[in-house]
């Protein structure tokens, strides 16, 4: 039986995909979320209880994707004078929906360093806490638990990777940052491996911040996000693809943008802050936290950025 679904939101990015001569097919299904194959995106249609995914749709109510009849391959077509997008059948309105520009909000400048350095502590205090997986357990230096001997040698592989990125940003050596990007990109198991995780929660930290005053450090930045823009299409699956490619962009899911946003502005305390940061850690089988792990590198290299300028500032 057909249903009708109701849009509630749609990505901006999304509207311009839609209005391009393009017919998709149903790339995978889960419980809350179906992905949509559109051109060379990937079109998220999904419930609330994911939060907003960037290049994403929501639908009202909560159905069960998986339960409705729907499989890998099935045509998706747009219908503008309709304002539907028929998904093997099924038919999602998205008449009268609002917009949602899922782009961070404008960069400021960094923070100082004993604000960095604050959050960055609380940030690592919840990861151990509430994290999961095994890259969690490598940022907090906690023992991987039975039977996570296989995860436990991904994130080892991952956390070393992911710090000597931060040390090629650091030391400004850009001929280093892309055989860092190469190994940690496809790094892991699932649909999303670690060190794509990684990488994305590592940019949506230097997405909160104004770096041109750190002119070696921009660079290496840049260096970074171009190397995750060529390579990863050909190096990991096509959902964690997408994703580092919004990323890219700017674009990241509502729980890791509300973090990295919460972890850099001056107006939340850190009893408001925890909850905003458990709701990421909580996401996915591991994703989540692995995100937040790449939240915290990328931190840590701003940090140690800031206490180098300062010193230089205080020695001149």
């Amino acid at each position: 039986m057909s249903l009708l679904l109701q849009a509630t939101w749609v990505a901006e990015r999304v509207r311009g995909w839609l209005d391009s001569p393009a017919e998709g097919t149903v790339h995978s299904l889960f419980r809350r979320v179906c992905n949509v194959a559109w051109g060379e995106w990937l079109i998220s249609v999904h419930t609330a209880a994911t939060g907003r995914l960037p290049g994403g749709i929501q639908v009202a109510g909560d159905p069960d994707f998986s339960q409705l009849g729907l499989s890998a391959g099935l045509p998706v077509v747009w219908k503008p004078d309709q304002a539907c997008l028929y998904v093997g059948g099924h038919a999602l309105s998205l008449g009268s929906v609002a917009t949602v520009t899922m782009a961070a909000a404008s960069a400021a400048a960094i923070p100082a360093p004993a604000h960095l350095e604050a959050r960055r502590a609380l940030l690592l205090q919840w990861i151990s806490s509430h994290g999961r997986g095994s890259l969690g357990a490598q940022a907090t230096r906690a023992p991987v638990g039975v039977g996570g001997a296989i995860q436990g040698a991904a994130a080892r592989a991952a956390w070393v990777r992911g710090t000597s990125l931060c040390d090629s940003l650091l030391n400004g050596a850009e001929s280093a940052i892309r055989p860092d990007v190469t190994a940690l990109l496809g790094l892991g198991e699932g649909l999303t491996p670690s060190g794509d995780d990684l990488l994305l929660g590592m940019m949506a930290a230097f997405s909160q911040c104004q770096l041109a005053t750190q002119p070696s450090l921009a660079a290496c930045v840049q260096r970074l996000i171009e190397c995750v823009d060529d390579l990863a299409p050909r190096a990991t699956t096509l959902i964690s693809a997408n994703y580092l490619r919004l990323g890219v962009l700017g674009e990241f899911s509502e729980r890791l943008g509300d973090t990295a946003a919460a972890l850099f502005g001056e107006s939340a305390g850190s009893e408001e802050i925890g909850p905003i940061i458990v709701r990421l850690l909580e996401s996915g089988h591991s994703s989540g936290t692995d995100s937040a792990a790449g939240l915290y590198l990328g931190m840590t290299v701003l940090s140690a950025q800031q206490r180098q300028a300062s010193f230089r500032g205080t020695v001149q």
